[in-house]
């Protein structure tokens, strides 16, 4: 990941299951998503628990295509492997 990402690890928080916390200058902060609104906001619980986990699930979806590619394994039709690369390219393009 760029070295100008939000610090990790990210996780939901103790009591505010509907907010990502990370370790940052201040102590435990609170990662907010800025709404439509303008209005920056705490995400729902299934959204945060999402969110949290969101670098392990790119370090994994990147070691599975390596993984992959490197047994010559496509997939059906290359479906599979079409969608993986499209979900990293989303998260790092």
């Amino acid at each position: 990941m760029p070295h100008n990402t939000t610090p990790r690890p990210w996780t939901v928080h103790h009591r505010m299951t509907d907010c990502v916390t990370f370790e940052g200058r201040l102590g435990q902060e609170n990662l907010f998503i800025q709404n439509l609104d303008g209005y920056f906001a705490c995400q729902n619980p299934d959204d945060a628990k999402l969110i949290a986990a969101a670098p392990e699930l790119l370090e994994a979806l990147k070691g599975v295509l390596k993984r992959c590619e490197g047994m010559g394994y496509v997939g059906v039709d290359g479906q599979y492997l079409k969608v993986v690369r499209a979900a990293i390219a989303k998260a790092t393009e």
